[in-house]
């Protein structure tokens, strides 16, 4: 069986579905047998859940495209252009 310390390591991979099926056997019955350790893995749990619920968004292509466009626009206003052909021809 596992012991706390091992419990404790390999919570994140229980979690995110890492372990093998042996493995994760082996896992549960030590959060039976362990009331503290079963303690611990639900207020893991439930902080991942609040975690990954609160993720923003990936921004949509359209965004993505956008802020390139941007940044592009930008750098040409910089100079930033005129520092690159510089370099470019030192080599």
């Amino acid at each position: 069986m596992l012991t706390c310390r091992e419990v404790s390591d390999r919570a994140s991979l229980y979690l995110d579905g890492g372990l093998r099926w042996h493995q994760r056997i082996g896992f549960r019955a030590h959060l039976v047998m362990c009331k503290a350790c079963a303690r611990s893995m639900d207020q893991l749990a439930r902080t991942l859940t609040v975690l990954r619920a609160a993720e923003p968004a990936p921004p949509a292509a359209a965004t993505e495209d956008s802020i390139l466009q941007r940044l592009a626009i930008l750098r040409r206003g910089s100079g930033a252009d005129h520092v690159d052909q510089e370099q470019s021809d030192r080599s």
